[in-house]
C-alpha cells in the first residue's frame, strides 16, 4: 500500500513548515475470535521517505495496533483501541495512539464515530475529540 502525506508543522516551527512524505508499507489485519469479544490485530511495517526543508531524510517503522468493537444495538457501537510505533533506528518509542469512539451505522457499509484520541508523540501529549464518517468500498464489483 501507499500513503503521500503533506504535513502542515507550522504550530511547531516558523518559516518552511511543510513536511512531505512518501509512504510505502506492508500491512497484516486480522481478527480473533474470542467467546466475548472480537479482538482485532493490525501489523504494519512503513517506509517513509520525508522531505523537509529540501533535506532527503528515510526512516521505517514497525506500527503494532490492538482493539475491539463492541455491538451495543443494531445501529451503534463503541470502539476501542491502541496503537504503538517502533522506529527501527534511533529511539525506539516515539509514538502511541490510544483511541475510544461511540459508533452509527448508516448502512452495512458506512458509519459515523465521535470519539476521543490521546496522541503521544516526541514528548507531546496531545488530546483530540474526533468526529468521522467512515465508508467501505469493494472495487471488485463492476458497474454496468
Amino acid at each position: 500500500m501507499y500513503c503521500y502525506l503533506d504535513i502542515d508543522r507550522s504550530y511547531l516551527l516558523a518559516g518552511e513548515s511543510h513536511l512531505y512524505e512518501n509512504r510505502p508499507y506492508e500491512q497484516i489485519s486480522y481478527t480473533q475470535s474470542t467467546k466475548s469479544l472480537p479482538v482485532y490485530h493490525r501489523v504494519r511495517l512503513e517506509h517513509r521517505f520525508l522531505n523537509y526543508q529540501h533535506t532527503q531524510t528515510t526512516l521505517h517503522r514497525f506500527r503494532y495496533r490492538l482493539g475491539t468493537k463492541v455491538k451495543l444495538s443494531d445501529k451503534m457501537f463503541f470502539n476501542i483501541n491502541n496503537e504503538i510505533f517502533m522506529n527501527l533506528q534511533d529511539q525506539v518509542f516515539t509514538e502511541n495512539r490510544f483511541y475510544a469512539t461511540i459508533g452509527f451505522n448508516v448502512s452495512k457499509t458506512s458509519n459515523f464515530q465521535l470519539g476521543y484520541l490521546n496522541h503521544e508523540i516526541n514528548k507531546l501529549n496531545l488530546n483530540r475529540l474526533q468526529v468521522g464518517y467512515f465508508f467501505k468500498t469493494d472495487l471488485r464489483k463492476k458497474v454496468k
